[in-house]
């Protein structure tokens, strides 16, 4: 919360949408983001979740919104006069690469978990500073609605709301576990296989110790 800088939040949730693959979640969410008042210039979506691994669901959210779609980012400069974003993004192989990229907006982003936002002008940093600040203060207000002895409740702080699928005209045949075409049916562990290893203890300073270690790997160092 403290690391998030919003002038509003937005909770979907309902027993509707509970349990949904990737797929009914994508669903769900492109749904909430068309119903806010203004279209957003850019859409954030994070790399993969604690209980999920496959990254899937910002990349199917960006397909039901159709938006220009950019995976992987570590880094992104947005220009507003031109309208467009510029991104690095990371493309794994064999050997890493950044790859920089344009869209014009709006656009979604898929963010790297190497992502660090970069200021380049001072009066960004000075604007950073201040909006930490102002999301200290909010976060500490939300707490007030969040706390175990507080008389009210989190709906009726005026910066939070919160649709069930009947706010979003959600047909429960679509969403959550009913709506999903997949579905986890069970988890495995894997099986490791024994392994004995050791250590020789090697001092720098022995020059016997040193020959050895040096004969021990020439056959690596020659591709052996």
């Amino acid at each position: 919360m403290r690391d998030v800088y919003a002038d509003d939040l937005y909770l979907l949730s309902d027993r509707e949408m509970g349990a949904a693959d990737t797929w009914a979640t994508a669903m769900t969410a492109a749904t909430g983001i068309h119903q806010l008042e203004e279209e957003p210039d850019l859409v954030f979506a994070g790399f993969k979740t604690a209980d999920g691994e496959t990254g899937h669901t910002g990349p199917q959210t960006e397909w039901c919104l159709d938006m220009p779609l950019i995976t992987h980012v570590i880094s992104l400069e947005v220009d507003p006069d031109e309208e467009r974003v510029r991104a690095k993004r990371l493309v794994e192989a064999e050997a890493d690469e950044i790859e920089t990229v344009e869209a014009p907006l709006p656009a979604f982003i898929v963010t790297d978990p190497e992502f660090e936002a970069s200021y380049h002008r001072a009066e960004h940093r000075l604007e950073h500073k201040d909006l930490r600040e102002t999301t200290r203060e909010r976060a500490d207000e939300f707490g007030e609605y969040l706390a175990d002895d507080s008389e009210k409740e989190a709906t009726e702080w005026d910066r939070f709301t919160m649709w069930n699928h009947a706010d979003l005209n959600l047909d429960p045949d679509y969403i959550g576990l009913d709506g999903s075409p997949t579905i986890v049916a069970g988890v495995d562990p894997i099986p490791k296989a024994p392994s004995e290893r050791e250590a020789t203890p090697v001092d720098p300073d022995d020059e016997d110790d040193m020959e050895r270690l040096i004969d021990e790997l020439a056959p690596y160092a020659a591709g052996d």
